[in-house]
Parts: structure tokens; C-alpha cells; sequence
């Protein structure tokens, strides 16, 4: 009794909650206003508006057909354009074959001549 008494004594009484009181785990929740709520949906609309726009195409399948032909031929172009290059590639190295140092060492080990 004597001892709760005395740390009764010392208990200084707060008329404010020490800290912030809109942070942390025991924080005070703020009233919804008027302003807050207008807000809200305004968020919520532009956010359903925009889903509406990602779900919708944005070209007609016969609009974008039109735009494919224009994609495509630069594509196709571009693939011929690296066919051919490869074929050019591949003439060129059978007429004029490279030798690595790898193979030429190999060849030296085998026949075992040095001198050369």
C-alpha cells in the first residue's frame, strides 16, 4: 500500500499526449471531411477511368491493319538485308579462309616442324 502511495505521489499527470498523435501504432484517426471524400473520388474516378481506357483497344482491328503493312515492310526489308549479308559473309570466308593461332600451332605439333 505504502509503495503504490508512493509511486502514486510521483505519477505526474499529462493534460497532452506526450508525441505526435497522427503517427505510430496508437495514432488518433483523422475525421473524414468533406474535402477529404471529394477528394477520394475523385481518385477513384480517374483510377476507373483509366482501367476503362486499358481494357478498351485503341485501334479498330481494320484501323490497325492498315498501320501493320507500314511495321512490316521495314521489318521484312530488314530481315532480306541481313539474309543477304550473311550469304556475302559466308562467300568471303570460303575465299579467304583465317587461320587461327590454335590450328596453326596443331599443325606444327603434328608434323613436328619448327623451323618454318
Amino acid at each position: 500500500m505504502k509503495f503504490s502511495l508512493i509511486n502514486y505521489g510521483r505519477f505526474l499527470s499529462f493534460k497532452k499526449v506526450p508525441g505526435s498523435l497522427w503517427a505510430g501504432k496508437q495514432r488518433k484517426i483523422p475525421l473524414l471531411t468533406n474535402r477529404r471524400k471529394e477528394s477520394m473520388l475523385n481518385d477513384m474516378l480517374i483510377h476507373d477511368q483509366n482501367l476503362k481506357i486499358l481494357n478498351m483497344p485503341y485501334l479498330l482491328k481494320e484501323v490497325e491493319s492498315t498501320y501493320l503493312e507500314l511495321i512490316e515492310k521495314p521489318r521484312e526489308q530488314k530481315r532480306i538485308d541481313d539474309m543477304i549479308f550473311k550469304n556475302y559473309i559466308r562467300s568471303f570466308n570460303n575465299g579467304h579462309p583465317t587461320t587461327t593461332l590454335d590450328k596453326f600451332w596443331n599443325c606444327l605439333k603434328k608434323s613436328k616442324n619448327y623451323e618454318s
